[in-house]
């Protein structure tokens, strides 16, 4: 089993590159997935650290190496589907770079967000019904049906902008040695849904491309009411090339430590995966040192025959 630690959870708290190393062995970690909001000032060292030999990168987080500007959690202002070819234009760039960066480190896969169809945004309010106890309400239900029909009639040249940009992404991480993974993410707007990852997933039907399965975004989604986890996974499990883990606490609040909340069931869903992938923990700050050490021990202890 190939656990990870995303840098998301202690960047903020470096001021050197090897400082991420440190601390992610000093809660278990021999492996990292470099965030898409590592402060760009911490890569040097990280670099240095990788290439010494003290980690393991499972995973990169395009676009790594962020800028400054995208540093601070903003990996979707650009976008690979966006409507500004410019904005198009540099997504492309930052991900072209992100694969040059995975093959420099020897990192076996890039994870990608594909962009969001540019219309109302209907689920920050579905979430907001949900947390106030009205979800399967009347009204609860009219806005879903709302935010699924606006969503399908627009959807279809984001989709052939995601197609576009995969065309030429592709040859260059088959070129570099590198997989491509799309991260499913946690708003029904965003590419893709579970009928456009499969269309994807047929049409670039190759080792080097598959999904990148993230627990707490699809939770979210299944709290909503727009899947059911297992179904998914169960769908899309020989293609998913490695996992994001964390919990949620209901109904959307996501990134916190496993087993803290008991809001995605690891028990049920983790049997369903590809054996051997990576499983990265990608925390919010807030999750502390001690109780993260706690919850690795447990992962072991309930799931090492896997």
């Amino acid at each position: 089993m190939l656990l990870s630690l995303s840098t998301c959870w202690n960047f903020h708290r470096c001021m050197e590159g090897h400082e991420l190393v440190l601390q992610a062995k000093q809660v278990g970690f021999d492996h990292l997935e470099i965030s898409h909001v590592t402060k760009p000032a911490l890569m040097p060292g990280l670099i240095k650290s990788i290439n010494a030999g003290a980690i393991q990168i499972s995973s990169l987080h395009a676009p790594c190496p962020p800028t400054e500007e995208l540093a601070l959690d903003a990996p979707d202002r650009c976008e690979l589907t966006h409507d500004d070819p410019a904005n198009r234009d540099q997504a492309l760039k930052l991900a072209q770079q992100s694969i040059e960066l995975a093959a420099q480190v020897r990192c076996p896969v890039v994870i990608l967000h594909l962009g969001t169809v540019t219309m109302e945004p209907i689920t920050p309010r579905l979430e907001a019904m949900a947390t106030a106890g009205q979800a399967y309400s009347r009204s609860y239900i009219a806005e879903k049906l709302r935010l699924v029909t606006d969503r399908a009639q627009r959807a279809a040249p984001y989709v052939d902008r995601a197609r576009a940009a995969l065309d030429q992404l592709l040859p260059l991480a088959q070129a570099a040695g590198v997989k491509l993974a799309v991260e499913n993410r946690p708003h029904f707007e965003a590419l893709p849904t579970a009928e456009e990852l499969a269309t994807l997933l047929k049409a670039y039907d190759t080792p080097h491309f598959g999904l990148w399965h993230d627990f707490g975004h699809t939770q979210r989604l299944a709290n909503l009411a727009f899947l059911a986890h297992d179904t998914y996974l169960r769908e899309f499990g020989p293609r998913i090339l490695g996992a994001h883990v964390h919990d949620v606490a209901w109904p959307v609040t996501d990134h916190r430590t496993p087993f803290s909340t008991n809001g995605v069931d690891f028990d049920q869903l983790l049997p369903l995966l590809p054996k051997g992938i990576p499983l990265v923990w990608e925390l919010h700050q807030s999750q502390r040192r001690l109780h993260v050490t706690e919850a690795r021990l447990e992962w072991l202890r309930r799931y090492a025959e896997m």
